[in-house]
């Protein structure tokens, strides 16, 4: 296993809290409140690479004098898995392998309960310790009602974390069999059983002593020890989902001559079931489980690619995929509800391409039309004052594209040392995504009951959360044997941002989501090798440095995102850059590696 824990930034705020000036080239009224949550005195301006999730504490209740840099947002995660292999060729044609393995793993990722923020835009632990160690002029430090001591402080404010534990295991067997010189088939079988444990665990009390959360979220089947929550301690929720999953795949193959073709069949099936340890027990003492939901998936697809001539080919491939639904959207939330609508996602897609090559050239194009239905969303949606989660099933997307690919390489600049030293390359990516359906939200509280269902029509609105035109050119360069450098320019356009359902209504029904400025990147890599030992071991040094200009983008943004409502773009409804809720691009940064082979 491989332990690791860092740091997160998963808000996305306004453009000003950023960068003002690049804000109000891009029409934002930069005198305008920031957000009504983050309400920082200096309305932002912070830098690109602001993380607003962090601050600093100082632990003085039991003698603390140090500061220390904390943050709510940490991801913490170890997986560490065993495999056995085994492999058999009893004939020069057939060849089998067997894995099995098994995975216990275990993490989560915090965060406060009520976030606090100083005029810095960092988190105010200082000021939700002192509460919680003082109380306010209103509100005493201690509870009598939870526990009958004065000196035992209650947190009002606290971090908590939301744990996710599994164990997996299966097996992967698979054949190949050469039937003769032409034709090739294989296949196999894939099956796997895992659990997950979801809960929610009391993390950093923050200068307090308990804590007592509200009476949604407490264990029913232990009333007397489910009120006072101390570091360590379970509450929120508990719940256990169980998965079997189980496959079947066959591929055949045929070659002959300058035709190749294939054909690749899978069948597939998901079992679900889930345990909720929060819901009060059956008169039999059991806990109650929602029984196993079972969904069935299948795949075929087929190509071919025929060798025109020594230089040219072409190829064609097409697919259709049933997939079924992941558990995160057959359940509603954390409950063992189910959503309904439930169908399995459906993708049929085809594609078309041809390349040529010489000694110096390789070109290569293709062309793809993607039709993906029942494509699964989730979000989260504002109700009045109160914010929800909402599952917008049955959404169908359609994405077409062109994608063309260039490398040069002059033969009459090679040297005796480098065979190529000089090789320009280009790549161009044209795409059309569009969701091509309305829908319907299904919006739920926190324990799966649901508050309404909002209609929106996203017809012919663009996929967000992807650049969807790239042009990209650069050049690698051997000046001697051993040492390259590349340096590559890439723009990205056509990028607009994730659609929010609630504001895809009435008037604005089927309009277009804020479309994101257009950018550029310019990278530099380069590395050296070096023979050590007659050429028995070779040490390789590399360098990255990217966004070399420190060109300020977006990277990331929500239309009329409900966080950073403002009075200046009517409730935040603009469909523009006032009412976006954005993650900026990393701005220049650079890395260094080494690697030894022997």
């Amino acid at each position: 296993g491989s332990p690791q824990m860092h740091y997160q930034r998963p808000s996305r705020m306004p453009i000003s809290f950023y960068d003002k000036g690049y804000a109000a080239s891009l029409g934002v009224d930069t005198a305008a409140a920031v957000s009504a949550d983050y309400p920082f005195t200096n309305n932002g301006n912070f830098g690109v690479n602001q993380n607003q999730h962090w601050g600093k504490l100082t632990r003085f209740r039991r003698g603390g004098t140090e500061e220390e840099i904390l943050s709510e947002r940490v991801n913490y995660y170890h997986k560490p898995i065993v495999n056995f292999k085994h492999f058999w060729t009893p004939t020069e044609k057939l060849a089998v392998s067997n894995v099995l393995y098994a995975s216990s793993g275990k993490g989560g990722g915090t965060r406060l309960k009520d976030a606090k923020f100083d005029k810095d835009g960092q988190i105010d632990f200082n000021r939700i310790y002192r509460t919680n160690v003082y109380g306010t002029a209103f509100v005493a430090a201690y509870d009598l009602t939870s526990v009958n001591d004065t000196t035992q402080y209650i947190s009002r404010n606290y971090i908590f974390s939301q744990e996710n534990n599994h164990f997996w295991a299966g097996i992967i067997s698979t054949f190949r069999y050469q039937v003769n010189k032409k034709i090739d088939i294989s296949g196999g079988f894939d099956g796997r059983y895992y659990y997950t444990d979801r809960y929610q665990v009391m993390y950093d009390l923050l200068g307090g002593d308990y804590a007592v959360p509200a009476s949604v979220g407490t264990d029913p089947n232990n009333p007397a020890t489910s009120k006072i929550i101390r570091e360590g301690d379970i509450f929120g929720y508990k719940i256990r989902t169980f998965v079997k999953q189980g496959g079947v795949f066959f591929l055949g193959e045929y070659h002959k001559d300058k035709l190749t073709a294939f054909v690749n069949l899978t069948a597939s099936v998901n079992a679900y079931n889930r345990t909720n340890y929060y819901e009060l027990k059956t008169a039999d003492d059991q806990f109650v489980s929602s029984g196993w939901k079972t969904y069935e998936g299948g795949t075929v697809k087929l190509g071919a690619s025929y060798n025109i001539d020594d230089n040219q080919s072409v190829f064609f491939n097409a697919g259709y995929l049933s997939r079924a639904q992941m558990m995160n959207t057959v359940f509603i939330d954390r409950t063992l509800g189910i959503y309904d609508k439930i169908h399995n996602e459906e993708i049929i897609a085809q594609e078309v391409g041809y390349s040529f090559r010489n000694k110096d050239i390789r070109f290569a194009f293709n062309a793809y039309n993607t039709m993906w239905n029942n494509k699964p969303v989730l979000q989260l949606l504002p109700v009045g004052t109160e914010v929800y989660n909402a599952n917008v099933p049955g959404m169908n997307a359609l994405h077409q594209g062109l994608e063309f690919e260039l490398e040069w390489a002059p033969s009459n600049l090679a040297t005796t040392k480098v065979k190529k030293p000089i090789i320009f390359e280009g790549v161009v990516s044209l795409g059309d995504w569009r969701w091509t359906s309305s829908g319907e939200a299904i919006v739920t509280d926190e324990v799966g009951n649901e508050v309404t269902r909002v209609e929106f029509h996203a017809k012919g609105v663009k996929v967000g959360d992807a650049a969807q035109r790239q042009v990209s050119g650069g050049v690698r360069f051997e000046p001697f044997k051993g040492f390259y450098i590349k340096p590559r320019y890439t723009y990205f356009d056509n990028h607009y941002a994730d659609f929010e359902p609630g504001s895809l209504e009435g008037e604005n029904a089927n309009r277009q989501s804020w479309k994101i400025p257009g950018y550029y990147q310019f990278d530099i890599n380069m590395g050296y090798t070096h023979a050590i030992g007659q050429n028995k071991y070779l040490l390789g040094l590399r360098v990255n440095l990217m966004n070399v200009t420190n060109v300020i983008f977006i990277s990331d943004a929500r239309n009329n995102d409900y966080y950073v409502a403002n009075s200046s773009d009517n409730a935040n409804q603009g469909f523009n850059a006032q009412s976006a809720g954005v993650f900026m691009g990393m701005g220049f940064r650079w890395n260094v590696g080494a690697n030894f082979t022997f």
